[in-house]
């Protein structure tokens, strides 16, 4: 399959990237709220994504840039026909912090898109591969659900 899928498994993705773009989010929205589009645009809307785990992990294989780090110069574009997804290089310089002991009561939520400024608008993130983890262990395998915030 063209999009990376094998047997129903996604791999992970190891650049550091965003989910979302503007552009996307603002297509989804002219597409889910055609009636009311321009009045969400002049109010705060934003995307989100909630990452659940299905069982208990050792450690969560996703990376998140700390908030000190500032921009992370994602500067390439990734178009396909549903979305459109920002994609930088890992430095080592950077800054990144990751859940460890990762259980089902545990959620990720990360942020595809805010209209806000004065926010951070996403949240880069990245897989990795955890030197700690046992290679005969789970691997992750988690629920993700996509949400639109209208404010």
């Amino acid at each position: 399959m063209g999009n990376g899928l094998k047997y129903g498994v996604k791999p992970p993705f190891f650049r550091v990237y965003c989910d979302s773009s503007e552009a996307t989010c603002r297509e989804r929205l002219q597409l889910y709220f055609p009636e009311s589009f321009n009045d969400i645009m002049k109010n705060r809307h934003l995307a989100t994504s909630i990452i659940i785990s299905r069982r208990r992990l050792p450690s969560c294989p996703v990376r998140l840039p700390h908030r000190r780090q500032g921009r992370l110069g994602l500067s390439s574009t990734h178009t396909s026909s549903t979305r459109r997804t920002k994609c930088g290089n890992y430095k080592p310089s950077h800054l990144w912090f990751y859940k460890k002991g990762m259980t089902q009561e545990d959620v990720i939520v990360f942020k595809l898109y805010d209209n806000l400024a004065s926010e951070a608008t996403v949240c880069p993130h990245s897989a990795f591969i955890d030197p700690t983890a046992s290679p005969t262990g789970a691997r992750r395998s988690s629920i993700e659900v996509k949400i639109i915030v209208l404010g």
